[in-house]
């Protein structure tokens, strides 16, 4: 792609470090001479990503404002009696009842085409980030900034849940109607759309990407080291099973008398303290560290000092499973062989039996099994490790995924 192209980039809130995949996919194409905009619909007052800092993205993202409708009211007025003529038409365009609907009356349309304007750029490709963002682009398509803009909208998880499978139906008629370019994860989140509408071809695969040069393993070997370090990390809910890895533990120590091992679990959420007390129920509060929610750099200590990375995910009550869970390839990325059950995308982030292994959901005896050896056959922990991180590099980096979010790019604009 020879020509540089404005780019809107919409997504619930702004910055959200759990979402670096976002800010690696701006960075790559600011790189790339692309011109990027940033349209939130939240502000998340947190500490900021380096990059966002460095690239100053905060400077390149409006906040649609939600207020309170009297001062969304004084607000529109405030403006309509100073614009001139062009632009009280604009503001105009905004309260089409017939178009719009309560959104008009609410004043909404007008603060989501009030934060677009602000941009003074005219779109070639307006990107969504989760599917329930491209009603924006619907809503302000015919105001001039997005009027001759393709829509490419990224579905990533929860916005195309089966237990919201009814109202995705109505909520995504139009986006399936107009055949509206689209990308997952990987053949499950696939398998998920195609759920919402039966058959829809004009998808994309593009998995959630990272930086590898993040990444990257320690120094020093472990081979010699005689603890070895199980990790697990993410939310405490139930699609990620923190409880089954207390249940692992338990066979191994209370079980095989494996004493020479230490389970370290980061995050935090609902499932707490299901976990605290099987850890008390099960005496392994000297086998078990709880870390909390960490930030990256020290989720990165953390996997660096680890030997095996475990997540065994299920699909919940709700017909929920993991999409993708970039934080496997992270610890492939480390040099961390993984082991993760089939439930959900898990499996098709990894090569089974070269990078790691993936076991039927729910087994927690196989779980148990294989940590056992790989704790007996170090070398070979550290062989899959190595695997992993190639496999990592050559399909999950953000400049990889880069380049082919480009072509992504270029066909939807050639369509």
């Amino acid at each position: 792609m020879n020509h540089k192209l404005n780019i809107l980039f919409i997504v619930s809130s702004f910055p959200t470090i759990s979402e670096t995949f976002i800010i690696n996919q701006i960075i790559f194409l600011i790189d790339s001479g692309h011109t990027i905009r940033i349209l939130s619909l939240k502000k998340n007052n947190i500490d900021s990503h380096p990059k966002i800092l460095e690239y100053k993205l905060m400077e390149k993202t409006e906040f649609i404002n939600v207020f309170p409708f009297k001062k969304r009211l004084m607000h529109f007025l405030c403006l309509f009696f100073k614009a001139n003529l062009k632009t009280k038409l604009l503001y105009l365009q905004t309260l089409k009842i017939n178009r719009y609907k309560k959104q008009a009356l609410n004043l909404r349309i007008f603060h989501k085409m009030l934060a677009v304007s602000k941009f003074k750029l005219e779109f070639d490709i307006i990107h969504a980030h989760y599917g329930f963002n491209s009603e924006i682009y619907f809503e302000l398509k015919d105001f001039p900034w997005l009027r001759n803009s393709k829509l490419l909208t990224t579905f990533h998880g929860h916005d195309m849940k089966t237990s919201f499978l009814k109202k995705n139906k109505i909520r995504y008629k139009r986006l399936f109607d107009e055949n509206i370019m689209i990308t997952t994860n990987n053949e499950y989140g696939i398998s998920l759309l195609q759920k919402i509408r039966r058959d829809y071809k004009n998808i994309q695969l593009l998995p959630v990407s990272l930086d590898t040069n993040y990444f990257h393993p320690s120094s020093g070997a472990k081979l010699n080291q005689q603890n070895t370090v199980i990790l697990f990390c993410g939310r405490f809910i139930p699609v990620k099973a923190p409880t089954a890895v207390i249940e692992i533990a338990n066979i191994l120590v209370n079980y095989e008398k494996i004493l020479n091992i230490t389970f370290v679990l980061i995050g935090s959420g609902p499932e707490e303290p299901k976990v605290r007390e099987l850890i008390k129920a099960y005496q392994l509060e000297s086998y078990i560290k709880l870390k909390g929610s960490l930030n990256q750099d020290d989720v990165i200590s953390e996997m660096r000092n680890a030997k095996i990375f475990v997540l065994p995910g299920i699909t919940d009550e709700k017909g929920r499973a993991e999409t993708q869970g970039l934080v496997i390839q992270e610890a492939q990325a480390i040099g961390l062989p993984v082991i993760v059950s089939n439930a959900g995308g898990m499996r098709y982030g990894l090569i089974d039996l070269e990078t790691g292994f993936i076991l039927p959901e729910g087994d927690i005896d196989a779980f148990a099994r294989i940590i056992k050896k790989l704790i007996d056959d170090p070398a070979l922990a550290l062989q899959l490790g190595k695997k992993g991180r190639n496999y990592v590099v050559k399909n999950f980096d953000s400049k990889v995924l880069g380049f082919r979010l480009l072509k992504i790019y270029n066909e939807l604009l050639s369509k």
